[in-house]
């Protein structure tokens, strides 16, 4: 398993989320395929890291066909607010956001074993009890009667 980060990269994460959205869940060549052709500004940054993390897999001699993105987590960066003039000497906000963005890419196991079910000694002694059914005596009102 390989895990790269960017930090404090200049874009916002909503942004940065609608591409990661795209990649996340996929094997890595299909994501760079999906990058190249994706036309958002923020595909070229997760572009990088991606490649950067598959040369990361490459020199940890794992194979780079079988890698697939197991996680991508696009979280909030520190926030720069610069101030500008308005009417009446008041001063507006711009918040400039930032991103931290973590990839992950691992080989899926081939074989995964499947988990036994174990019952404990316990309720295997226990034998459930059966209800049986009770009569119901249904109540039968009397008649009125009105001449």
């Amino acid at each position: 398993m390989i895990t790269v980060h960017l930090r404090n990269l200049g874009m916002t994460p909503q942004k940065i989320r609608l591409i990661a959205k795209l990649i996340r869940g996929k094997k890595a060549d299909e994501a760079v395929i999906q990058l190249q052709a994706a036309n958002k500004r923020s595909s070229i940054p997760m572009l990088k890291l991606l490649k950067s993390g598959i040369d990361a897999a490459k020199r940890k001699d794992m194979d780079e066909k079988s890698l697939v993105i197991s996680e991508l987590i696009v979280n909030e960066g520190p926030k720069r607010k610069r101030g500008y003039a308005m009417s009446r000497g008041h001063v507006g906000t711009i918040t400039k956001r930032s991103s931290h963005i973590s990839l992950t890419l691992s080989v899926p196991a081939v074989v995964e074993k499947e988990k036994e079910v174990t019952v404990p000694a316990e309720q295997k002694s226990k034998t459930p009890k059966v209800k049986t059914p009770v009569a119901i005596k249904k109540s039968v009102g009397k008649k009125s009667t009105t001449t």
